[in-house]
């Protein structure tokens, strides 16, 4: 299958329990993109679910993309898209958990994560925040990446991705 220079994330839009972070995805994605000329001509796209009274969350992360003409909101995207959009997606994020401390507030990290399961099993290079359900079915290198900063899912991401350049 052809992947296309994409980064996916797929997530409800809103800010309470486990927030998906997407700020902290474009703000990773424009570092990623700083850093490594080979992500320039990447896109981020930002898929999931969005709600009347979450308007003010997706308003505010909008703001925070505006640093990056390369993210690409998808807002209730409906279902046959969202499969498109894993199929072609070479790379996966999410970012639940980021900034909690899942012993003191576990209701706020990913509880399984349907969403990184879809990647995987749309073959994308799949990488999560090391917390929550993730941390429990991810082997490192293997079928995916754990991170604990931002810096480290930069540098995760080239890794991860060079490394399935070799392989082809």
């Amino acid at each position: 299958v052809q992947k296309d220079q994409t980064i996916l994330s797929v997530g409800r839009f809103f800010q309470h329990l486990h927030s998906k972070r997407h700020d902290i995805l474009i703000k990773a994605f424009t570092k990623l993109q700083q850093e490594y000329r080979e992500f320039r001509d990447f896109s981020l796209v930002l898929a999931g679910g969005l709600k009347e009274e979450d308007q003010p969350y997706y308003r505010e992360i909008q703001n925070v993309a505006k640093i990056n003409d390369n993210v690409i909101f998808k807002p209730n995207a409906l279902f046959p898209e969202l499969q498109k959009l894993y199929k072609e997606s070479v790379i996966y994020w999410h970012a639940a958990g980021y900034e909690v401390d899942e012993n003191i507030n576990p209701e706020q990290v990913e509880h399984v994560g349907i969403s990184p399961l879809e990647a995987m099993a749309s073959k994308c290079l799949v990488f999560c925040h090391e917390s929550g359900g993730p941390k429990r079915y991810i082997s490192q290198g293997q079928n995916g990446y754990l991170y604990t900063s931002m810096d480290d899912l930069v540098s995760k991401t080239a890794q991860g991705y060079f490394e399935l350049q070799r392989n082809e």
